[in-house]
């Protein structure tokens, strides 16, 4: 993105990572425009705290991509009282774009990307909501948690899109499966040397998010799942993710855990 000329923001949990990450981007591209500033999903203070300071420093955002993300961890509970996967994974993002969103709008044309996987499809039942505050150690399931998490993101691209779509906000919303890629992910997630060893690069990781960030192909297409780079149809999408429903009952209930009213979402001061 940098070489594409983007002034790029990464959100890191400390500064030596961060410092890390930008030392790398700039190795690879000196004249990069690009900072960090800290950012941790598992406490939704530390959201607010890191837009307030981001909409101090900027006032239009062209692209947000929804990346951050933990894969089939053991069991926990965040500070905010939601399982760990559920929060970090969505509902995190969920709060971001909602107090970024008039950032987006400032864009005139802007996009958002939300990476989902298509471990959605571990999820094969309607949502239970209340799960993700009262599920207990004995019920958890981290996989099924997993595929709860990535479910999300699908649909909350899809809500995004019904509420606001691109003809009268400018914004698309959309999705994607990145594929197996060969990340840190997978060894904390416990997965075997042979699934690892069919993982893919990095750099062919990205390229379906670099699609949705910049191509024209895609310019006004909201509302889509994809996988490379191309629209994801059939059995490699549930069911469930193509639900209306779903999608404004996970709508309603993001908005309920992040304490927004009614229509107040991307509203603000």
């Amino acid at each position: 993105l940098t070489k594409l000329g983007y002034n790029v923001t990464i959100t890191v949990r400390s500064d030596e990572k961060g410092t890390a990450a930008i030392n790398e981007i700039i190795s690879i591209n000196p004249s990069a425009s690009v900072d960090f500033m800290l950012l941790n999903m598992s406490d939704l203070s530390s959201v607010v705290e890191f837009s307030t300071a981001y909409k101090t420093k900027y006032t239009v955002l062209d692209l947000l991509i929804n990346n951050a993300g933990i894969m089939a961890t053991p069991f926990s509970k965040t500070i905010d009282g939601f399982e760990s996967q559920f929060q970090v994974n969505h509902l995190a993002h969920f709060l971001l774009t909602h107090h970024l969103f008039p950032l987006l709008r400032h864009a005139g044309k802007s996009r958002v990307i939300n990476v989902s996987s298509r471990a959605h499809l571990r999820w094969q039942e309607p949502l239970d909501l209340n799960d993700v505050i009262n599920v207990t150690e004995e019920s958890y399931d981290r996989w099924q948690a997993y595929g709860r998490s990535k479910l999300s993101n699908i649909l909350f691209s899809n809500a995004l899109n019904a509420r606001f779509p691109y003809s009268e906000s400018g914004i698309s919303f959309n999705s994607l499966h990145p594929g197996l890629v060969n990340t840190n992910l997978l060894q904390n997630a416990g997965l075997g040397a042979s699934t690892v060893a069919t993982a893919i690069s990095v750099e062919d990781g990205i390229q379906c998010i670099l699609y949705l960030a910049t191509s024209e192909e895609v310019e006004g297409v909201s509302g889509v799942y994809f996988a490379d780079c191309k629209q994801v149809r059939g059995s490699d999408i549930s069911t469930w993710a193509q639900s209306q429903a779903e999608a404004d009952k996970l709508w309603e209930a993001s908005m309920r855990f992040c304490q927004l009213s009614e229509g107040s979402f991307g509203v603000l001061p």
